[in-house]
């Protein structure tokens, strides 16, 4: 019993009678587990990466295989990785497009780039994390590397204003962690590489429609039940 519970009693000295803290070696099991599952996928998104540089000469099929096989990775912390080349790809793309014949791959990395605020930085509920894993809060969030990028990204189509409520958002969640200023990338009228031509808001309108969370308003409504209703 003392072996699967890892307490024991130290005899003599001024350790007399103390007891260890109780170790839950089945915990600890399923811990190492979890461990070695989020290696392997970690491993396997960085396979994937490279099969896809090896594969794929054309930028466009590589960012598609790229992005249909992130789709069954469940694991956030895995897809991390992936999410982070994918956005790498899809910022080269968009330099490389002619605005006036295709805009889709601008819209894209606007799409990969709220897409990965959304669910890494905006959505991520540090107070929620779990416990009994290896991870800690901190861990949820991406770098500050990344952050930047999010931002650089936004600033080579002009948009000043949504790259830095990314930055505040971000130093919110780190908690006094880290500050404004370390995060926060200054925005330069001479880094816009890709121009819009309108503002940020007919930006969307016209073009990000169909790639847009929205809210619809449900709640609990006492006329039904079974859902909520919008």
């Amino acid at each position: 019993k003392q072996q699967e519970t890892g307490t024991c009693e130290n005899g003599g000295g001024s350790g007399g009678g103390q007891k260890n803290k109780p170790r839950d070696v089945r915990l600890e099991a399923a811990k190492e587990v979890r461990a070695k599952e989020r290696r392997e996928k970690l491993q396997k998104v960085d396979n994937l990466i490279k099969i896809c540089l090896a594969m794929y000469k054309d930028l466009e099929a590589r960012i598609a295989r790229l992005d249909e096989e992130l789709e069954e990775t469940n694991d956030p912390i895995a897809a991390l990785p992936g999410l982070t080349k994918l956005h790498e790809w899809a910022t080269e793309a968009a330099l490389q497009c002619d605005i006036e014949r295709n805009i889709y791959p601008i819209v894209r990395l606007w799409q990969v780039t709220f897409d990965i605020f959304r669910r890494f930085i905006e959505n991520a509920n540090v107070d929620d994390f779990d416990a009994d894993s290896d991870d800690d809060a901190e861990s949820l969030l991406p770098d500050v590397e990344l952050v930047k990028n999010l931002q650089k990204s936004l600033h080579l189509m002009g948009f000043e204003k949504p790259a830095k409520r990314i930055a505040a958002i971000y130093v919110d969640k780190k908690r006094g962690g880290v500050a404004l200023d370390d995060v926060l990338v200054a925005f330069d009228r001479d880094n816009i590489r890709i121009s819009i031509g309108t503002s940020y808001a007919r930006f969307q309108m016209e073009h990000c429609g169909p790639y847009m969370i929205r809210g619809v308003g449900s709640r609990p409504d006492p006329r039904v039940t079974g859902f909520y209703p919008d």
